[in-house]
């Protein structure tokens, strides 16, 4: 008798621990399927050089997603991006205030250029994968830093053709803000050659 109550008992544990477990997952299910967002087509296939580009709005009108196609690629290159700069996606009018081509290390192809999250992203023209040039940037304290990414927010880069170089100019205030000079070696290979700081604040120039 003892032990038909007892394996009745564990029965009921096991049951109980299985249901717990369920609504857990269906928490966490509920939880990830509210925050997935949804996106809005704003401008569909516009011909950028060899890529159609679509661009979509997220949860507000500066965060979206913009997608390339182009013959010879099974999937589109997709880059999920937020806070351009100066932009409001619900009025955007071409994916061009987006979506630009240069080329950053001087060897004759221009890369990808997603613009946002104050500045911008480099990405491989073949691939689509990220094109890591720089310094890595930390853009979060969550952020292990991103390679690919130049810092714009009241600043600027110049590439200079002749010594191919590119300058980084980044200011956080009216008083503080950081220099990078990369220069091109024959290998194609980005290095930082010279990074100064100022902040007139902290006496630092």
């Amino acid at each position: 008798m003892k032990k038909i109550i007892s394996t009745i008992a564990l029965s009921i544990l096991l049951f109980s621990c299985k249901q717990e477990n369920k609504n857990v997952k269906t928490e966490e299910t509920k939880k990830l399927e509210a925050e997935k967002i949804v996106y809005k087509k704003i401008i569909e296939n516009e011909k950028l050089e060899e890529f159609t580009v679509s661009v979509f709005q997220g949860k507000n009108e500066l965060e979206g997603k913009v997608e390339l196609k182009k013959d010879g690629i099974e999937k589109p290159f997709t880059y999920i991006f937020k806070d351009v700069p100066y932009l409001d996606l619900s009025k955007a009018e071409s994916a061009g205030l987006i979506v630009d081509f240069e080329d950053f290390n001087f060897d004759g192809e221009k890369e990808i250029v997603i613009y946002g999250d104050n500045g911008l992203y480099i990405y491989d023209r073949k691939t689509g994968k990220e094109k890591n040039l720089f310094k890595a940037i930390n853009i979060s304290k969550t952020s292990k830093g991103t390679k690919n990414y130049i810092f714009t927010f009241r600043g600027e880069y110049v590439k200079d053709e002749k010594e191919k170089t590119i300058t980084i100019t980044g200011a956080s205030s009216a008083a503080s803000g950081t220099e990078e000079l990369y220069k091109v070696l024959e290998n194609k290979e980005m290095k930082l050659v010279k990074e100064s700081r100022w902040d007139y604040w902290n006496g630092i120039n």
